[in-house]
């Protein structure tokens, strides 16, 4: 049986700065299909939990993401339980098993999970970039967004909004209307109302 211990150990390791790199080029990616720079709206401290965010934002997105993690430990496993193949050698990287025990074994078949993971999670957020920021995209354009979002500023005036976005300093949104990309800072604004929230019907 393969022990994945080794691979979990090097997740811990390097895993969350992975994850902090991931985020911040998906973030780049979504926003890019809108024409907006978001590192120049974003602090350190949202740059730090930008990837757990966009876990978190929606349970599917988490679930989705652990059923490829565990596809990917099944077919690892797999091969690991016919490594004396030639077709899972090769999958493995090793050109001669030979002299091989089964640490050298164990060794090899974490590192063939630890790439397709990274493999994986580079997939998965950058697909994930891609689809979500041309959707928004093409809802802007077609004018198809739900503008289910007003923002009251303390000047007194109000507006009915599609919500993109909230980072620390700022609120990212498109106004009814207008195709324009809004960015208010937070201490304009007095507070944030949820017009239509399915949750709640």
């Amino acid at each position: 049986m393969l022990n994945f211990s080794k691979s979990f150990i090097k997740i811990l390791q390097f895993g969350y700065l992975f994850l902090v790199i991931l985020g911040l080029v998906g973030e780049g990616v979504f926003y890019n299909a809108i024409g907006v720079k978001i590192l120049r709206f974003s602090t350190l401290s949202d740059i730090l939990v930008s990837p757990i965010a966009t876990l978190t934002d929606s349970p599917a997105r988490l679930v989705i993401l652990l059923v490829f993690i565990g596809l990917v430990m099944g077919l690892v496993t797999i091969a690991y339980q016919f490594r004396d193949k030639k077709w899972s050698q090769k999958l493995a990287g090793i050109k001669s098993a030979e002299n091989f025990t089964e640490e050298d074994f164990d060794i090899r078949y974490n590192h063939l999970f630890l790439t397709y993971l990274v493999i994986t999670m580079i997939s998965f957020y950058l697909g994930m970039a891609i689809s979500f920021g041309d959707q928004v995209s093409t809802r802007i354009k077609n004018n198809q967004a739900q503008y289910n979002t007003k923002i009251y500023f303390n000047s007194g005036e109000a507006e009915q909004v599609y919500l993109l976005h909230t980072n620390s300093m700022y609120n990212i949104y498109f106004s009814k209307g207008n195709k324009n990309v809004k960015i208010a800072p937070i201490g304009t604004i007095k507070n944030i109302e949820l017009t239509n929230n399915p949750k709640l019907k």
